[in-house]
């Protein structure tokens, strides 16, 4: 890793991009019934149904209604969870938290819902959340293990 100093302002404009996002997108979502109590937080039990963006509509069905409960605690945590994003602007230690729950969120909307790249291009944000040192010890983490090339002798 290059210990050339950079500028941070471009890292932390993109974070305060993605807490507007998520934060705006969360307050809008207030505005359908679906995704409050007043309609028990159907929104993704809805959607699940959808043809236009459930990978398989037919889920529902087949899995005979038991998914009501959890599709509603799912959307009440995309819900507070979007609401609350900007606190990773606020107080750095809840970013592990949000970004955490973010991937699992994407990971879910890539496996049952059909939106193109949206989820990728959503998550290829998430690294800005983190300084540069976290990103050197997830380069050090995912690296295979062995030797670095600069430690393995010449061949003749």
């Amino acid at each position: 890793i290059d210990p050339t100093p950079i500028a941070a302002w471009p890292r932390k404009l993109v974070l305060v991009q993605l807490a507007i996002v998520y934060t705006v997108t969360g307050v809008q979502k207030l505005v359908s019934s679906a995704w409050t109590p007043l309609d028990g937080f159907s929104a993704l039990y809805q959607i699940l149904q959808s043809p236009q963006w459930a990978r398989d509509p037919d889920l529902v069905e087949w899995t005979g209604g038991w998914l009501v409960l959890p599709a509603a605690l799912l959307s009440i945590v995309t819900i507070v969870w979007e609401v609350f994003f900007f606190v990773v602007l606020i107080d750095r230690s809840w970013r592990w938290l949000f970004a955490v729950t973010g991937v699992a969120m994407h990971i879910g909307i890539l496996v049952l819902m059909e939106v193109g790249a949206f989820s990728w291009l959503s998550m290829s944000f998430y690294p800005a959340m983190f300084a540069p040192e976290a990103a050197a010890f997830f380069a050090r983490w995912a690296r295979p293990p062995g030797p670095t090339p600069a430690a393995t002798p010449p061949t003749t």
